[in-house]
């Protein structure tokens, strides 16, 4: 029977960097790789504002990103 694993975890936080010409927004988006399993939304939450504080660019979003492999039991 097959199940679900965690594979990795990744921040990705998204930044606005204003508009072009047109007045769609420009974005710029940081991801961060390998955050530990364990860490809880409060966790990754917590830590994208302070990473985000060091940036100049207002923060528009956070993106917890987990992916999964299906592996056989």
């Amino acid at each position: 029977m097959a199940k679900l694993e965690d594979k990795e975890i990744t921040l990705k936080m998204v930044f606005s960097k204003g508009e072009t010409n047109t007045g769609k927004k420009k974005l710029m988006s940081l991801s961060i790789k390998s955050i530990n399993k364990g860490a809880s939304d409060d966790d990754i939450y917590q830590l994208a504002n302070e990473l985000a504080s060091l940036q100049s660019l207002p923060l528009l979003g956070i993106h917890r990103l987990q992916s999964e492999i299906v592996v056989d039991e």
